[in-house]
């Protein structure tokens, strides 16, 4: 991954951190909200849809665990077995569920600094299981990266074996996706909270809950 990009990824995931935690709390003054909700959710989802693995140069959680084990040594040998928990995908689904629920249930979603705080807790949590399991743990256990992960198998720009970019069919890269234990958790998590946000926008949701 470029260098330029793995920075870029980096300052602006410290510069949501930092406007988060010290910003104003005024949600329409402050771009922690915006950056989490429009940019990284709606963003880099369609850029996932249409380019492929353009989150696998951004990842800023990926950057910080490659610092954490770089600096800790190597995990200890040999990696659990494939049925763990660890290597599955439902680190991930639970992840999205946390996400999502700050995002349609929690009374004031776009607060920064309840922004802040679960971002900071999300942060810790990853960069935990990365000193004690490895690096690889983000690949298959962080819920943005696994999420942009599987969309990306429908891009019509896609990667060989030997990492160059082909031009495929859309939809096609999905015959080389490999499901495990929790996919398709993240799967369900996601349309679920896609559906009940545009379901809770309608007149017949308002008329419901009154």
């Amino acid at each position: 991954m470029s260098p330029i990009t793995r920075a870029v990824g980096l300052v602006a995931f410290t510069t949501v951190l930092v406007a988060a935690w010290f910003g104003a709390t005024d949600p329409a003054q402050n771009l922690a909200p915006v950056m989490l909700s429009v940019v990284l959710w709606v963003g880099v989802l369609w850029a996932s849809a249409l380019l492929g693995g353009v989150w696998r140069g951004l990842n800023p959680w990926d950057t910080l665990a490659a610092a954490v084990t770089r600096t800790l040594g190597p995990t200890p040998a040999p990696a659990p077995p494939d049925r763990s928990l660890v290597w599955s995908h439902w680190p991930a689904a639970a992840g999205l569920l946390a996400f999502i629920w700050l995002e349609l249930a929690y009374v004031t979603p776009s607060s920064p600094r309840a922004i802040a705080i679960g971002l900071s807790v999300y942060t810790v949590g990853i960069l935990a299981c990365a000193a004690v399991f490895g690096r690889r743990s983000v690949q298959t256990g962080e819920a943005f990266t696994v999420l942009f992960g599987l969309v990306a198998h429908i891009a019509p720009i896609g990667r060989r074996d030997d990492g160059s970019l082909t031009v495929r069919l859309p939809f096609a890269g999905l015959a080389t996706l490999v499901p495990r234990r929790g996919t398709v958790a993240v799967v369900m998590i996601v349309l679920g909270g896609t559906t009940f946000d545009g379901v809770s926008r309608t007149p017949w949701w308002g008329s419901q809950i009154r």
